[in-house]
């Protein structure tokens, strides 16, 4: 198994990503690549825009699904030049429904404001953060082992929060943010401890009421005198495992006990290797079901000349 970083980096994806979308490079004179609409007029426009999205993060985060694209893609291009249009129609056909498939998977999109969101994944280039939208969902006759994990995951029934945003997009935009994944504790075989992250739970602002803001201390207790307050989330990462990034089969994006594969889990020992239970706090302040942004601030990234520090958690 290789991390995600490894496998998107050989592919030279991620840096395409990189350098197109955080440096803010000059627009292009060049014509922009059909839209996914207009791709479905012809077969060249079809082609083309397959060509012009092998330059961004697609391939890298479908990775056996981009492979079988180019094989229909190919096979596509060999029935055109048969003798048998109604061939070349059929095969163009499941070219297109397969492309349209792959982006709406990935969608992909750039704010006015300059911020990028994969998915249900957003990063905020002027607070230098992620966010991802949630649910509290509080079962208090079980200990909370998941913090986050997606709707409908196996564990969901252990969960502080659940998400439509998928692990793969969560990682993804973590290294777009410069984060560097590793292991929870020390160094491991020459590898140093991935980068941490405050948890911030936030409400909208509605019926003229304001924006409110916790740390996800706030919705936990525990069986010990372990603080809670100052507690981190590690970005140790999810790996690939025969062509499926782990994380995403089990749904889990942030942990409290490190006992399956997900992006980030707690910074604490004795959290981490489930010596020290958490519960649901008994006084928690947002009931359940309540409509969340959770934001994953960085302690110690590196900032950009010019960019303003994340406000505190």
């Amino acid at each position: 198994m290789r991390p995600l970083r490894s496998i998107i980096g050989a592919m030279g994806v991620l840096l395409c990503g990189l350098v197109s979308l955080l440096d803010a490079a000059p627009p292009s004179t060049a014509p922009p690549p059909p839209t996914a609409r207009e791709a479905d007029a012809d077969p060249a426009a079809i082609a083309a825009r397959i060509a012009a999205l092998r330059h961004t993060l697609l391939p890298g985060l479908a990775g056996r699904k981009w492979s079988r694209l180019e094989s229909l893609l190919a096979e596509a291009e060999k029935a055109e030049k048969s003798d048998d249009p109604r061939a070349a129609v059929h095969a163009w056909s499941r070219v297109r429904l397969f492309l349209r498939s792959l982006e709406g998977e990935h969608e992909w999109r750039t704010s006015p404001n300059g911020d990028l969101q994969l998915g249900k994944v957003t990063l905020h280039r002027a607070d230098h953060c992620l966010s991802i939208p949630a649910r509290y969902r509080p079962n208090p006759d079980m200990p909370v082992e998941v913090i986050c994990c997606r709707e409908g995951a196996e564990r969901a029934y252990e969960t502080l929060f659940t998400t439509p945003a998928r692990p793969l997009h969560l990682q993804t935009m973590l290294i777009l943010l410069g984060a560097t994944n590793g292991p929870r504790s020390g160094k491991n075989d020459g590898q140093a401890r991935g980068d941490l992250f405050d948890l911030r739970i936030e409400t909208p602002a509605r019926n003229g009421t304001d924006k409110q803001r916790w740390s996800v201390a706030a919705f936990l207790s525990s069986d010990s005198d372990t603080p809670l307050s100052q507690a981190a989330w590690i970005f140790t990462g999810s790996t690939v495992h025969e062509g499926c990034f782990t994380a995403d089969q089990s749904g889990e994006l942030i942990l409290g006990w490190d006992t399956g594969a997900a992006v980030l889990v707690s910074d604490v020992e004795d959290i981490a290797a489930g010596q020290t239970a958490l519960f649901n706090a008994p006084n928690a302040p947002l009931p359940p079901g309540a409509e969340v942004t959770l934001y994953l601030i960085p302690r110690h990234l590196p900032e950009k000349p010019g960019k303003k520090e994340p406000p505190d958690p």
